[in-house]
């Protein structure tokens, strides 16, 4: 909205994990997040830019490959793929593998983008608010829940390139 560039299929692949499984049929992350979106961009940005929810998604490797195979179907060229700063890595190997394993993939333009940048792109030019933001966030990295969470981003890198090996699993999803 605020570079004047409407994207053509906004993909919301938040999708239904095991926490979610008591909630109401059809419920998932991803709706909430459509809801936030259109409610302060979405209805501005034009009637030529699409949503969608993917509600069946388990993990980030479905919401991955999903999202990019349904980009293909909608007649994408380019698609952003934007995550947490602290999960990047995990899903660029997670691009990786993915490529290896579905070349059909490669007919898009893909870029991996933290939503922190995002954020601090938004906040630019409100020192204030971005100044904010950077607290915030370090606050964040500094916390025991960063700590924690790098543990299990590791772990997944490790479980996926020891998968690929045929070895190492890890636990949990990746």
């Amino acid at each position: 909205k605020e570079k004047g560039v409407a994207p053509r299929l906004t993909i919301f692949a938040a999708g239904r994990p095991k926490y979610l499984e008591n909630e109401p049929a059809g419920f998932s992350e991803g709706d909430v997040m459509k809801e936030i979106y259109d409610r302060r961009i979405g209805t501005n940005i034009g009637s030529n830019s699409k949503t969608l929810v993917l509600r069946e998604n388990k993990n980030t490797q479905d919401d991955l490959l999903n999202s990019l195979a349904t980009a293909i179907e909608k007649g994408c060229k380019t698609a952003v793929i934007v995550h947490t700063e602290i999960s990047i890595p995990r899903t660029i190997e997670m691009y990786r593998l993915a490529l290896k394993a579905h070349p059909e993939l490669k007919v898009l333009q893909v870029q991996i983008v933290p939503s922190e940048r995002l954020l601090r792109e938004r906040y630019a030019k409100n020192p204030n608010a971005l100044k904010k933001l950077d607290r915030m966030l370090q606050e964040l990295r500094n916390s025991k829940a960063w700590e924690y969470m790098q543990e299990r981003e590791d772990s997944g890198i490790q479980a996926l390139k020891g998968k690929e090996e045929g070895g190492y699993k890890g636990r949990g999803n990746y």
